[in-house]
Formats: C-alpha cells, structure tokens, sequence
C-alpha cells in the first residue's frame, strides 16, 4: 500500500469540532505527564486512555513508576488552563503489554489515588455488533488554541464511520472515520472517547489512537470491543468485563500485511495524538 500514515494524537484539537460547555461531557477528562492526553472515565477509580499515553518508552521516560509518579488526570474543566478544575494523581498507570506504534493495539488505564463518586463512569461497549461500520461517532477532546497554550474541549456531531481497510487499518481493531471533509481527531485528542448511542445508551466505543499526518484524510479509534481490549480491561478490571470472549469477530491480524493496525509497509507518516513536544499548529475554525 502506498498510503502514507500520519500522526500519533499529540498536541491538536479535534478539527472543525464545536465547544463543549462545562459539564457537557463530565466523564471526559485530560492526562497530563509529559505530555497532554484525554481519556474517560469508566470506573470511580478508573480512566480509559490510549497506551501511548502511558507508556513509559513513548513519553521518554525510564520506568512505569515513573509514569505514575507524573501522570494526573484533571477533572470539571474545559479548558485545561483555566482554574477551578479537580486535579486527581494517578496510583497505578498501565498500558496494553503488545501495543507497539502506531497503536497496535492502543489502549492504557489510570488508576486514581481517589474514587470520583459524584460522576456517572461511562459504560463501555463490548459487543462488536453494537459498534458496526457506519455507526455514527461523537468524536471528543482536549486540543491547544493556535498559540499551544491552552487545552479547550471540543467534539463532533455526529459522524458515520467508515471502513478501515481504505486506509490499510485493521477493523477488527479499529473504527475509522474518513476526515477528507475536515472533521476528526488530530494530535492532543489521543486516548479521547468516540461514543455511540448502543440500545438506546450512549456508550465508549473506541480511543483516539491516530491519524494521517495533516489529520485530513483519516482517524482511527481502537475498538474497546476488540478482544484484545476486552482481554485486557478483564485482566485489570474484571468487574466491567467480568467475561472477556475468546472468539474476535473476525481475524485480529488479517493475512494481509496492508490491513494490520499500525503501519507496516505504509511509510512513515503516522502522527501519535498525544501533545508531543507540545506542536504547534493552527486551530481550524469550530463549526457553530
């Protein structure tokens, strides 16, 4: 395939998305160690985010301890600067044991030295029939304004997904939305929640993972049906998947190498998005 991949969600807004108000999306949450992510919480004491966002190797540093000891998980905010919001430290950080770049898989947790009691978790889908291709995604999370100086919340209407395989992405791993008409993921809304209304609830049904490198022709969410992120939320929270499966819906590394869920053979053009570096780039104009 000669598809060129882009970026690991690092340090950009959800592209022409519209401003949350406060309290909007309350499970919806920003991860900070070195550098920005977003996440959901879906337990008291639990936040869902992308393992590149905890991963000790990503974020430059020597241990998982040390993770922990730098990550912090900022609540009741939409603007990540602003004052007021409740800042909780992480006791425990994990990321997915086989996630290798660019998300293959991509999903991490933050245990929090406090339970948040005064906030409903968000329920997690876990069946893949609830999740098909062309369920409408509402697309969340934190991005910088044009100076990378402040964190505000942003999402999208609606949107169908699309299937993955255009873009040489696993589906069995991932939900795709095509973002050739502007709206999507970019760099600082890695580990961000793509939700979907699932008999009758909304629910988390993919984390922001990546996207191309100018977040203008695709984004992928790593499915929270998957069976390998069914196997792991099991292992490290068995009372939200209390069974696991052993059976994926359809081949988890298809004999294609051009459909597999990172980028082997698609060039180098993946962009990881969490705020790396902090990189500055224009905030296109939100939709009204």
């Amino acid at each position: 395939m000669s598809l060129a991949l882009a970026a690991v969600l690092t340090s950009l807004p959800i592209i022409n998305g519209n401003y949350a108000i406060l309290g909007q999306f309350p499970t919806v949450v920003a991860v900070h160690n070195t550098q920005a992510c977003t996440g959901t919480l879906i337990a008291p004491d639990l936040v869902l985010t992308a393992a590149h966002c905890v991963h000790a190797p990503s974020l430059g540093l020597a241990s998982q301890a040390e993770v922990t000891s730098r990550t912090t998980v900022m609540f009741d905010t939409i603007e990540v600067a602003a004052s007021g919001g409740r800042i909780i430290a992480a006791s425990e950080t994990i990321p997915i044991g086989t996630f290798r770049v660019p998300g293959d898989p991509d999903l991490g947790l933050v245990f929090l030295a406090e339970a948040v009691t005064d906030i409903e978790p968000m329920p997690l889908n876990l069946d893949p029939a609830g999740a098909p291709t062309g369920v409408a995604l509402t697309m969340i999370g934190f991005g910088k304004t044009a100076t990378g100086s402040t964190g505000r919340l942003l999402y999208t209407a609606p949107k169908a997904s699309e299937s993955c395989t255009a873009f040489a992405v696993n589906n069995a791993l991932f939900l795709c939305v095509d973002q050739h008409s502007g709206a999507g993921i970019c760099e600082g809304d890695g580990g961000g929640p793509a939700l979907a209304t699932v008999d009758g609830r909304q629910r988390l049904v993919g984390v922001a993972s990546y996207a191309d490198a100018e977040c203008d022709e695709f984004g992928a969410h790593m499915r929270t049906d998957a069976i390998v992120a069914r196997q792991f939320l099991h292992e490290h929270a068995p009372e939200l998947v209390p069974d696991p499966g052993t059976t994926p819906p359809t081949p988890l590394v298809p004999d294609d190498d051009c459909n597999v869920g990172g980028a082997s053979g698609l060039g180098s053009g993946i962009v990881m998005l969490a705020a790396l570096a902090f990189v500055r780039r224009p905030r296109r104009r939100a939709t009204r």
